[in-house]
């Protein structure tokens, strides 16, 4: 909910253009959770030591290697693939984090349980886990960049913005009013079905496209980005503890990990894939402008006279026509490029519900809750707790 409620209230609170209110903002914010941090103390509970010090060579390890891995994929579409330093921090984040795993894997008692991390359910969870995020890109990247190019600034997204605010938190509301512990994955293929009727819908935008067009879409797939996200965290909740407390820091690594992780690959693949079809549109449209169609021809002449009260010239004006040209054709070659963004990740959707969907309906038709075993094993340490 951070992000279309950050866009829903930055605009107001810099309507007189001074940034200071955004920052007054952040800091009241800051003094409210500090405050209710004091009120609501978490009562008492089990408490062991967590940390020893072979966990400071891990962090040391992990956090720049994870640190280059986010720099490339940041990067990666905005300096382009090709450029030599991010070859070298792909190479330096490889043997960083695989020294950091290695450590883990080797010891009696590790802060990553790697072991337990390879599994095949969790992989399939972490798999799962990042490739919703990056097809939630759809939204934190396309429609947003999509808006961009047709001329909305950010004043022109403050209703659309509100709308994903209430649906989100709609979708908050509706996981937790019909969550199911007998039936976690079947949130999680409505969600994944969601996300791809909303980028369908999405994927026939024109240069007419304005916020309102997207509120139905949009709306959708933010209600999707949190319906998933409660019984998502469940599933690995309880794998977690099903192995021992000890293991929720392995989930908490992999859950934060592929979902950072989930969001800057989706941006950057949909980015890349972004860009290899505006220069693909942009060649095509290119193609078919000549300068002997009489249309043309006509539609630089039109261009060129916003120009005649300033140019006498008709050379000149002939020169800025085209030039306006040239930026409507790149305009139309952006907003195609991002409708088979679109389209692209409603065809990823359409894959995952396929494989998701047919996970659950096997596990519907044997009549098997797949966390069956690990929500007995909870219920016994919790048993054994209290007694």
């Amino acid at each position: 909910m951070a992000l279309p409620l950050a866009r829903t209230l930055s605009p107001l609170l810099l309507a007189d253009g001074r940034i200071e209110a955004l920052f007054w903002f952040e800091l009241g914010l800051t003094l409210m959770c500090l405050g209710a941090v004091a009120l609501l103390r978490l009562p008492p509970s089990e408490r062991t030591p967590a940390f020893e010090k072979i966990d400071f060579l891990t962090f040391a390890l992990l956090a720049p290697g994870v640190a280059l891995l986010c720099a490339v994929l940041v990067q990666g579409r905005i300096q382009w693939w090709s450029t030599p330093w991010l070859g070298y921090a792909l190479a330096a984040a490889i043997p960083l984090i695989g020294g950091a795993l290695l450590i883990e894997h080797n010891r009696a008692n590790p802060l990553l349980n790697t072991r337990w991390m390879l599994g095949r359910n969790i992989i399939r969870f972490a798999i799962v886990a990042a490739s919703l995020r990056i097809l939630l890109s759809e939204q934190t990247f396309g429609t947003v960049g999509l808006l961009t190019v047709v001329g909305m600034g950010n004043d022109q997204l403050v209703t659309l913005s509100l709308v994903m605010t209430l649906a989100s938190i709609a979708g908050v509301v509706v996981s937790l009013k019909m969550l199911n512990m007998q039936d976690l994955y079947k949130p999680v293929v409505i969600a994944v079905a969601l996300i791809g009727l909303g980028a369908w819908l999405d994927s026939d935008s024109t240069n007419l496209t304005r916020p309102s067009s997207l509120y139905v879409s949009q709306g959708i797939i933010a209600f999707a980005a949190l319906y998933f996200l409660g019984p998502m965290i469940m599933i690995g909740v309880f794998r977690a503890l099903a192995r021992g407390p000890s293991h929720i820091i392995s989930f908490s690594a992999i859950f934060s990990i592929s979902q950072t992780m989930g969001g800057l690959a989706g941006t950057a693949l949909l980015g890349s894939f972004q860009i290899v079809r505006e220069k693909y549109h942009a060649f095509e449209l290119t193609q078919t402008l000549t300068a002997t169609d009489p249309q043309v021809v006509q539609r630089i002449q039109q261009l060129g006279g916003a120009y005649a009260r300033v140019l006498g010239d008709s050379a000149l004006r002939q020169a800025s026509g085209a030039g306006l040209l040239g930026q409507q054709v790149t305009r139309e070659a952006n907003i195609l490029a991002y409708n088979d963004v679109f389209l692209g990740v409603a065809m990823l959707s359409a894959a995952m519900v396929v494989w998701l969907g047919a996970l659950w309906l096997r596990f519907r038709v044997k009549g098997v809750n797949p966390l069956a075993g690990d929500l007995a094993a909870v219920q016994q340490m919790r048993q054994k707790q209290m007694s």
